[in-house]
């Protein structure tokens, strides 16, 4: 997924990417009060589990699925949105590592 940054259209890649993993957790996340802060595992339209560490969630997920994509999303009361213009974006060469 991280050569996707090369491609110059990451956000509507990704979206495709994970459009049925991310539509299954906006459907289902006010069903899960009791599990803020924890690490949601899904597939496709399936909730495979919940994880105390993102580092559990993201070893469990490849351990199911290998290179298969998969979501990890942390468990959110108010959803965080982090916003990059297009000057900053990788996709236009901005974050490269200084020699």
């Amino acid at each position: 997924m991280f050569a996707l940054w090369a491609t110059g259209d990451f956000m509507s890649t990704e979206k495709t990417l994970l459009e049925k993993e991310l539509g299954t957790y906006r459907k289902r996340v006010s069903e899960w009060d009791d599990k803020i802060g924890q690490y949601a595992l899904i597939q496709n339209e399936t909730v495979v589990g919940f994880y105390t560490s993102y580092a559990d969630a993201m070893a469990q997920g490849y351990a199911k699925f290998g290179l298969e994509t998969f979501l990890v999303k942390q468990i959110n009361v108010v959803e965080q949105t982090h916003f990059l213009p297009p000057l900053m974006s990788p996709a236009n060469g901005a974050f490269h590592k200084a020699h």
